[in-house]
């Protein structure tokens, strides 16, 4: 497996770190962006490896929803 499950507990420990709601977002977004990036460099991963990307991105959402950053993060959610 390449990063998803060290990225997940990553975010976790940032977000433990830091009160900074922006700052948890960013780097959850940009895990997902980074993940999209890869598959598309190198082809296809496996099933884990989406299943991963995607919780990421539906706990992303729902963080930016919970702490109304729509505005900031819509764009790049798209």
């Amino acid at each position: 497996m390449l990063f998803p499950d060290n990225e997940k507990s990553s975010i976790k420990d940032f977000s433990h770190v830091s009160n900074n709601s922006e700052q948890i977002a960013e780097i959850m977004v940009f895990t997902v962006e980074c993940g999209v990036d890869f598959t598309r460099s190198f082809g296809d991963i496996d099933q884990k490896f989406y299943h991963t990307i995607a919780s990421i991105y539906e706990q992303a959402l729902k963080y930016i929803v919970d702490n109304q950053l729509e505005d900031k993060f819509v764009d790049r959610c798209n």
